[in-house]
């Protein structure tokens, strides 16, 4: 290993060299040691997103979606899996990625919150989880019904082409809302 290499490893304590990902870590005698690190990337956010499609992010779904910790049954009744098997595979990979980890009881519960492309069309607020654009559709909706109660209340003429463009606006932005929702990304 060339010499910036290794001023690489102590300044970020991780490389990567080729498909293999590396860790630097002190031992108890104070020297470097590097070791692979099986865990998929220890928290490298393109790694995980790359790992976490298909079937794997639709279980990480749920375990996102539960305001609780989660059985392996509870899963493959969800997901409708013929096997509880197929639902712990899916399970232990998020926990070796290190984005669930699994109590005492064997139930899974979200660690770190991970952004896969398909969910940057969410938020989430405490339990709740609303496609971005319900508060678009929200606010659009809310400027149309103010102005026309403002005019209406001060009996001022209603322009045609501000409530033509804040109802497309608002009727856009509900009709995003619904598809979205209704895909629900998997």
């Amino acid at each position: 290993m060339p010499f910036p290499r290794l001023l690489d490893v102590f300044r970020r304590g991780c490389f990567s060299s080729g498909n293999d990902f590396y860790v630097a870590y002190p031992s108890p005698d104070a020297s470097i040691e590097v070791g692979r690190d099986l865990a998929a990337g220890a928290g490298d956010a393109r790694v995980i997103e790359a790992e976490v499609k298909g079937t794997t992010l639709r279980v990480y779904w749920e375990v996102f979606r539960s305001s609780r910790p989660i059985g392996v049954r509870e899963v493959q009744r969800l997901i409708r899996f013929s096997s509880p098997s197929t639902a712990l595979y899916h399970l232990e990979k998020l926990r070796e990625l290190g984005v669930a980890r699994k109590d005492e009881h064997g139930r899974y519960e979200v660690v770190e919150e991970i952004r896969p492309s398909q969910f940057r069309m969410f938020l989430r607020i405490g339990k709740i989880i609303l496609p971005r654009f319900v508060f678009y559709a929200v606010f659009f909706v809310g400027a149309v019904v103010m102005y026309l109660a403002q005019s209406l209340l001060a009996g001022s003429e209603i322009s045609v082409m501000a409530l033509i463009f804040g109802s497309s606006a608002a009727l856009v932005c509900v009709y995003e809302a619904i598809r979205i929702w209704r895909d629900k990304i998997l």
